[in-house]
C-alpha cells in the first residue's frame, strides 16, 4: 500500500490472511488469498475498504457493482481468470464504447505467471 492510499477501516474483513506465501512477496498467491476473502466479504464491507480511492462516489451505486459482479461470477475464488468471464466483460466495455478493441485472452492474462506462482 502506498503512503498515498486511502486507510481500510480497522473492521474490514477484506484482507489477505498472512502467511508465508504472502509474506514472501508470491503475489498469485497473495491475490488467491484476496480472492477467497472478497468471495466471502458483503458487497458494503468491500466499499468500506475502497471509498476511499472514490472520493465523492456514490457508496450505494458501489455496493451495486459490486453485487452484480459477485451475481454473475465476474470475481472468482482463485486469480486463475476465466475465459468466458474476460469475454463477457469485453462484450459489455466493447458494446458500451468502453475500449474499441481488445487481444484477447492470451494477450491480456498471462496463465503462466499464476501457475508458477501457484505451483
Amino acid at each position: 500500500v502506498s503512503p498515498a492510499s486511502p486507510p481500510v477501516p480497522a473492521s474490514a474483513t477484506f484482507r489477505p490472511k498472512p502467511g508465508p506465501a504472502v509474506q514472501s512477496g508470491r503475489s498469485a498467491t497473495a491475490t488467491a488469498s484476496a480472492c477467497v476473502s472478497i468471495a466471502a466479504t458483503s458487497p458494503a464491507e468491500i466499499v468500506a475498504c475502497i471509498a476511499g480511492y472514490f472520493e465523492g462516489g456514490d457508496a450505494a451505486l458501489m455496493a451495486r457493482a459490486i453485487a452484480r459482479y459477485k451475481s454473475v461470477k465476474l470475481w472468482t475464488e482463485t486469480p486463475r481468470f476465466p475465459p468466458e468471464a474476460l469475454a463477457q466483460l469485453e462484450r459489455g466495455m466493447l458494446s458500451a464504447g468502453a475500449i474499441k478493441r481488445t487481444p484477447g485472452f492470451a494477450g491480456l492474462v498471462a496463465e503462466d505467471v499464476t501457475e508458477s506462482a501457484l505451483g
